[in-house]
């Protein structure tokens, strides 16, 4: 069924079994503003909740924008609508203090997930076995959107995440280059918070490359299917043993 799935829906160049050739539609934007415009943002919306003027989401959404404009940042945020993106919103404001996506956090993603994934469906989307992703919510509306969730088993994610397998390292790889680079331009200096996301980007479109990205599913058998791609010896130490 995966198989069938994949070969339908991959955005292939040539035709439906040619996995050389896969072109990727985006890769995505940058998010976000400089740390001092969302220090001031946060300051304001604060301060407006102490006055019993509470924001909404879309409102400090149109703030963001029209801070990052008259300041001059050059930002990525939509100049049609006028707003900060709505992941945007998810990063720096709906996070737990204790760094872990609960159920309504990932029920917000899921939603974001939603309205930008290609029309086409069935479409499988493959999680950790978390609970927080199996939430009653997240089954209904993936059920309505005909999404098949699929789960991996718990202490695999070694062998069976493709961002484990196959791309972690080359992006910590990617990087470390990017920031010897800046640290040679820049004797002295630490990168900030915009030199972060700068770097990092360039680090990130060099890693998550189509082939990169396939050899990865390949490597955990997910796709082509192989059930040998994960060797006897490599689950040796997740067997129960007595």
């Amino acid at each position: 069924m995966l198989k069938d799935y994949v070969s339908k829906y991959l955005p292939i160049e040539t035709n439906q079994t040619d996995l050389t050739n896969v072109k990727l539609s985006r890769i995505g934007k940058l998010l976000g503003m400089s740390s001092e415009l969302e220090v001031e943002l946060v300051s304001y919306i604060v301060k407006m909740q102490e006055l019993c003027f509470g924001q909404t989401v879309n409102q400090i959404r149109h703030l963001a924008y029209k801070s990052a404009e008259q300041s001059g940042y050059q930002h990525p945020f939509n100049k049609t609508k006028e707003m900060a993106g709505w992941f945007w919103w998810v990063v720096l404001f709906a996070c737990q203090k204790n760094g872990w996506v609960n159920t309504d956090l990932f029920l917000e993603l899921f939603n974001y997930y939603l309205v930008n994934i290609p029309p086409q469906r069935p479409v499988i989307l493959l999680l950790d076995s978390h609970a927080n992703h199996l939430s009653p919510q997240i089954l209904e509306l993936a059920d309505k959107n005909d999404v098949h969730i699929g789960t991996l088993p718990s202490h695999t994610m070694h062998l069976l995440q493709p961002l484990d397998v196959g791309l972690y390292k080359p992006l910590k790889s990617n990087w470390k280059k990017e920031l010897d680079a800046f640290m040679h331009s820049h004797p002295g200096e630490k990168p900030n918070r915009v030199d972060f996301s700068s770097l990092l980007t360039t680090a990130w479109l060099s890693t998550f490359i189509p082939q990169t990205i396939i050899n990865s599913f390949r490597k955990t058998g997910i796709f082509p299917i192989d059930r040998c791609a994960i060797t006897d010896q490599a689950i040796a130490d997740l067997l129960v043993t007595e």
